[in-house]
């Protein structure tokens, strides 16, 4: 605040006081005279108002830092959606035991035959109505051993759709009936007539020869089903 230095009366004290507190010139303390010290005061309110600037900086600060932490929920998003690939990497891998899944043993006993005594055109399996039904392969087990079965005396184990024959082999002397308890393909499955449609039949057929009296067998077939096309 400037000060009304005619209010002093005493001319010698007036001069002293001007002296002191010029604005132009002032007393020098430390190189700073009085003006540099007024000036010093405004530049305190400049710090002061700093600090402001420090504030609004803080509260800038503060305000990235939450959008920030919005970014980090983006991400949590984003790993949520990773989660959701791995759940469809999981329904891929179900489907695929579900495929595998879809393959079926089916087993059937056949009796102990008499020599000479032949089993024929037996249904034994039909594909439902929906699906089709596709043979793999077929295999007997024999339960017993063999008697009279010789290169005048085959024996024939085979499987049609009634019509058609699907796969069979025949024993004699070479190939001579297998032995009991181990597991003997009936050949390669025909390609044309290895599936069947809903309503057809899987049909056994045993032809013995004269002498020829194999044991009980069991008869075992895998096979896949699907969506009928």
């Amino acid at each position: 605040m400037a000060y009304d230095f005619n209010s002093i009366r005493n001319p010698v004290m007036k001069r002293l006081f001007q002296s002191i507190f010029s604005l132009t010139a002032g007393h020098d303390h430390d190189g700073v005279n009085s003006k540099e010290v007024i000036v010093g005061t405004v530049a305190d309110g400049a710090i002061a108002t700093a600090k402001i600037a420090d504030g609004a900086l803080t509260a800038n600060v503060a305000g990235r830092a939450k959008m920030a932490d919005s970014f980090i929920t983006v991400a949590k998003l984003a790993t949520d959606a990773i989660e959701t690939a791995k759940i469809k990497d999981a329904n891929v891998t179900l489907a695929k035991v579900a495929t595998t899944a879809k393959t079926h043993i089916f087993t059937y006993q056949i009796e102990d035959l008499g020599a000479g005594v032949d089993i024929s055109d037996r249904v034994i399996f039909f594909a439902p109505a929906g699906i089709d039904v596709t043979l793999v392969s077929a295999s007997i087990i024999p339960l017993g051993t063999s008697v009279g079965i010789d290169d005048s005396n085959n024996c024939l184990v085979g499987l049609t759709d009634g019509t058609n024959s699907i796969v069979s082999t025949a024993w004699d002397s070479s190939p001579a009936f297998p032995d009991a308890g181990t597991v003997n393909s009936l050949g390669t499955v025909d390609a044309t007539y290895k599936v069947l449609s809903a309503g057809e039949k899987l049909v056994l057929n045993v032809t013995n020869g004269a002498t020829a009296n194999p044991p009980a067998m069991m008869l075992q077939v895998v096979y896949t089903v699907a969506d009928a096309v």
